[in-house]
């Protein structure tokens, strides 16, 4: 990142310790906003990265493996709508809205700051100040592309129901990040599709949704396993890059299963890699 726009970012962060009314989101944005900050596109990742390691301790940006994957994964495709339900500051939703075309993309966030400041970054979005679980479902929409690195660890306030295509809807209190992949995934049009980072946990704990894919209608076309570390320092866990579709009508979801690193081998077989060196796995 240029070296000018990293100082002033040390100096606000100064500033930010003796003066505690002091918004940092506020004062960038409104710099950002008035031309008095300008921050080059190619900067624009950096300057988030630190952004959050200043000002949002325990937050973790995405990292350039996972954008520059999904910016594979999504190669030509054109859309109407798009929606990040847990986008930080907007840098993974606006790549998506510029790289898809779509007429709108939705980036949902509970903190006022991040959309102040998000606004600002990234004001072709539209931001939505909310619970992203209320939001989700309450918006019209189909979506036709879903992108979010989601929450590792945090846990949904209350319970939530989903619904079936027959039987009673299921109840679920699931982590955050299951919870809104499940509502998100729901809202997918025909032919949409979802590629969301989830923690390894996503798979095999109790309190996730996956177990109850198939019968919400969805599949999962494949999971990739994030090299470790991907988002050091600010978590260590395993992490999967998985891609969600709605089960063809009148069809089964199918569920891909990601490789057990735990054992050193997978649930299914090896069926292809991409040039960023994940591992696909296929099973049934």
């Amino acid at each position: 990142m240029d070296k000018a726009l990293l100082q002033q970012l040390h100096e606000l962060r100064e500033r930010s310790r003796v003066e505690p009314a002091l918004s940092p989101a506020g004062f960038l944005a409104e710099r950002i906003q008035n031309g008095k900050l300008k921050i080059p596109a190619a900067d624009r990742e950096s300057f988030v990265t630190w952004f959050v390691r200043f000002w949002r301790c325990g937050a973790f940006t995405t990292p350039p493996i996972v954008s520059e994957t999904i910016a594979f994964l999504l190669e030509g495709r054109t859309v109407e709508i798009a929606c990040d339900p847990w986008p930080d500051l907007g840098v993974l939703a606006g790549q998506v809205h510029r790289l898809t075309h779509a007429k709108k993309t939705y980036a949902i966030s509970l903190i006022e700051g991040d959309v102040t400041l998000g606004r600002a970054l990234e004001p072709e979005l539209d931001w939505i100040v909310g619970d992203a679980l209320d939001v989700l479902e309450a918006l019209p929409e189909s979506f036709d592309v879903i992108a979010s690195v989601l929450p590792f660890g945090a846990k949904a306030k209350s319970p939530r129901s989903l619904p079936v295509s027959s039987g009673p809807p299921i109840r679920a209190t699931a982590d955050l990040a299951s919870l809104l992949l499940g509502l998100a995934a729901l809202g997918l049009s025909p032919d949409g599709i979802a590629i969301c980072v989830v923690p390894a946990s996503f798979f095999f704990t109790s309190n996730s949704i996956f177990g109850a894919f198939g019968r919400l209608g969805l599949g999962i076309e494949a999971a990739l396993a994030l090299p470790a570390g991907s988002f050091a320092p600010y978590t260590n866990a395993a992490a999967f890059l998985i891609v969600v579709r709605k089960a063809a009508s009148g069809g089964r979801a199918s569920i891909w299963r990601p490789f057990d690193n735990r054992r050193g081998d997978c649930d299914g077989h090896t069926v292809g890699s991409t040039a960023a060196g994940f591992r696909f796995s296929h099973g049934r």
